[in-house]
């Protein structure tokens, strides 16, 4: 972790100009949570020097680990929330278990992002998150933007060239239909410990698996639907009113 966040600070600084934010895909924190971690594991993790921008956050399976990892369940989750809305001068940023965003500002934006918690397995999203959640991202679709792009962000891949996990079927009836019925044109995820570009035949966005952020890298297949790689790293995406230009950055520099 430390060598990707040293890499990601690294790059930023070579840019043409400051990030406006980093996008993060979840698994925010691995094993026991405490206070004190924000500080050694986000704020000191993540230099400020050409990291100086929000990290607007979502939740992922091990933010909430039920049933492994600490166990902690809920109260995990419901911390990464409390230090985002106790400290409002931290770049860390997570308003809720699913908001929207928008980028570079409000005012006039160039993107929106829709952030979706996946965390379905028990003991994470109850049933009546689950409902409020359909809801909510229905309606946030269905509203005007003045954004040129439309993006979703959630820990989980629908779909995914990882050896192991492969597609997640769940997701694919549950979201797939708002990919296809709404103009977006980026899925972003975590999750599957490699990075990822893929693309399918029946859907408009490209699909993201940035999962190589410091945990132990999975295995990837190869396939005809795009670009894949066991590998530690992120992503660099610039864009403007014309394009979108998507780079998966090796953390090694290679």
């Amino acid at each position: 972790q430390k060598k990707v966040a040293a890499q990601m600070n690294d790059f930023a600084g070579k840019l043409d100009a400051p990030l406006t934010a980093v996008l993060a895909l979840g698994d925010n924190f691995y094993n026991m949570l405490e206070p004190e971690r924000f500080d050694r594991d986000f704020e000191k993790m993540y230099s400020k020097e050409h990291l100086d921008c929000p990290f607007y956050a979502c939740l992922g399976n091990h933010d909430y680990g039920p049933s492994y990892d600490s166990k902690q369940g809920r109260v995990k989750a419901d911390m990464q929330l409390e230090y985002a809305a106790k400290t409002p001068g931290s770049r860390w940023k997570m308003p809720a278990k699913w908001y929207a965003v928008e980028f570079p500002n409000a005012a006039s934006p160039l993107v929106k992002v829709i952030y979706l918690d996946g965390n379905y397995a028990e003991g994470a999203l109850t049933p009546q998150e689950k409902i409020a959640q359909k809801r909510w991202v229905e309606a946030e679709l269905k509203k005007p933007t003045r954004a040129k792009w439309t993006w979703v962000v959630s820990h989980f891949p629908l779909f995914s060239d990882d050896k192991k996990r492969k597609d997640n079927k769940g997701l694919i009836k549950n979201w797939g239909p708002y990919l296809q019925a709404n103009p977006v044109s980026l899925y972003l995820s975590g999750h599957d410990h490699n990075l990822q570009h893929l693309q399918l035949e029946e859907y408009q966005p490209s699909f993201l698996v940035s999962g190589g952020g410091g945990a132990s890298t999975y295995e990837t297949n190869k396939s005809d639907r795009g670009f894949s790689k066991q590998i530690f790293g992120f992503n660099h995406i610039h864009v403007d009113d014309k394009k979108i230009t998507v780079q998966l950055i090796d953390a090694a520099n290679a």
